[in-house]
């Protein structure tokens, strides 16, 4: 057998591959040996069809076979001698095969781009650790007591105000075309912040029960809604309760409710949880900037089979997003999904240069320290969850995100990192 390689780009190489007839003629007699022993045959007994007839009657599809198991042959043997990374099937012009003559064939093949070295020059990376001060603690706390606040009808009667909650009916029309759909019934909405569309909000703070006010709301053109994307949509809103949150004291009572023997062991606990949360905002950021900075500073060509494979998970994943929401996802989030698919193939590939430039890897002592931290997190036995977590599907799972941490964890001691606000969010 004879092989010839010619690269055609950075991610993808033709292969050429040439059998002499003799090798050929061995394939082709093997199959159809093993066909006379196992083909039926009427007028011939199991085990009993003479070679020749076999030829006779399969040629076709024994040839065809053949030349599937020469070209699996080949193929594997060019990936083994040349170290070929192939990053989707071959693509095989239809080959032909002729009698004593020898057998060729061309693929070709999309591979993974040799990456020799990483470029890091250059790069700053900033440590963005919000400090939880004591107005976020009291923010924290607002929204726990707001969660957990009694609501009750607003007696004597007022006009509401901010923060309450009302029950209204409401009927909706859209560019002057009502929308039945649309209506509801005993909706309850809240005055809060955030809670409600700006124009509702404005249009109820204030009213009473048994008022009807009129709200006008201009859609954007990225309203995650198609049939509402740049229309103008009026509310009519009927009040038909106004209830107001009654707030629980912010004392022992209060923390254990939350599961804490003391107010002041709840404001520990509150603090090391919004500590902890802060820093794993900052770590996430930081990922991003280093992965962002490392992809800018070392273009390369990628194979369009894992960029469309990419693409395909992320559509996977906003159609997810979709179901748990149950609404369509944000309009930016589907956009340019052949470009995002890209820039994180070539994150992937870079990052697995770095690994294998560093010789990082996960160890029998990374893997059961991670079971050991999640068993101490979630207060489960560690042998039961060595049990799930040690088949192939799972295993591969947390060692592909252990070696990621293993790897971040490298490129931020090879690179300049600065404690505070990016200079473009800080400006922002």
């Amino acid at each position: 057998m004879q092989i010839e390689i010619r690269a055609l780009s950075p991610v993808s190489v033709e292969v050429k591959a040439t059998f002499p007839w003799d090798r050929v003629s061995q394939v082709l007699e093997s199959r159809y040996a093993k066909l006379a022993r196992t083909a039926k045959i009427k007028g011939f007994r199991p085990g009993k069809v003479p070679v020749k007839v076999a030829k006779q009657i399969f040629r076709g599809q024994v040839e065809q076979e053949s030349m599937g198991d020469l070209m699996q042959e080949a193929l594997e043997a060019a990936v083994d001698q040349h170290k070929l990374l192939l990053a989707a099937r071959p693509e095989v012009a239809q080959p032909t095969l002729t009698q004593g003559e020898a057998f060729s064939f061309v693929a070709t093949c999309q591979v993974r781009p040799t990456i020799d070295a990483v470029t890091l020059d250059g790069i700053t990376v900033y440590r963005e650790l919000d400090t939880i001060d004591d107005a976020a603690l009291t923010e924290e706390f607002d929204r726990m007591r707001d969660a957990r606040a009694d609501v009750q009808v607003v007696e004597p009667a007022r006009p509401a105000e901010a923060k309450d909650v009302l029950v209204v009916d409401y009927t909706v029309a859209v560019d002057g075309e009502a929308r039945p759909e649309l209506k509801a019934e005993d909706r309850t909405v809240e005055l809060a912040e955030g809670r409600l569309l700006p124009e509702l909000s404005a249009a109820l703070l204030g009213a009473s029960v048994g008022d009807v006010k009129t709200a006008e709301v201009s859609f954007p053109d990225t309203h995650q809604n198609p049939t509402l994307r740049g229309k103008k949509a009026t509310f009519e809103l009927s009040v038909k309760e106004i209830k107001a949150k009654l707030l629980p004291a912010l004392d022992d009572e209060f923390a254990k409710d939350c599961g804490e023997a003391s107010l002041e062991a709840l404001q520990a606990s509150v603090r090391n949880r919004l500590e902890t949360a802060a820093k794993s905002r900052s770590d996430a950021s930081m990922k991003d900037q280093l992965i962002e900075a490392i992809v800018e500073k070392n273009p390369l060509e990628v194979p369009p089979a894992l960029v469309a494979e990419q693409r395909q998970q992320l559509a996977y994943e906003l159609y997810q997003m979709s179901q748990m929401l149950g609404q369509p996802p944000p309009v930016e989030m589907t956009q340019n999904l052949d470009g995002r698919a890209e820039r994180r193939v070539r994150a992937g590939l870079l990052l697995a240069a770095v690994a294998r430039l560093e010789d990082l890897n996960v160890t029998d002592a990374d893997f059961d320290a991670r079971l050991t931290e999640m068993a101490g997190d979630s207060g489960r036995n560690v042998a039961r969850l060595r049990a799930e977590w040690m088949k192939d599907e799972r295993r591969a799972q947390l060692e592909s995100q252990i070696l990621e941490e293993k790897i971040i964890a490298h490129l931020k001691t090879k690179v300049s990192v600065v404690d505070g606000k990016r200079p473009e969010a800080a400006a922002g």
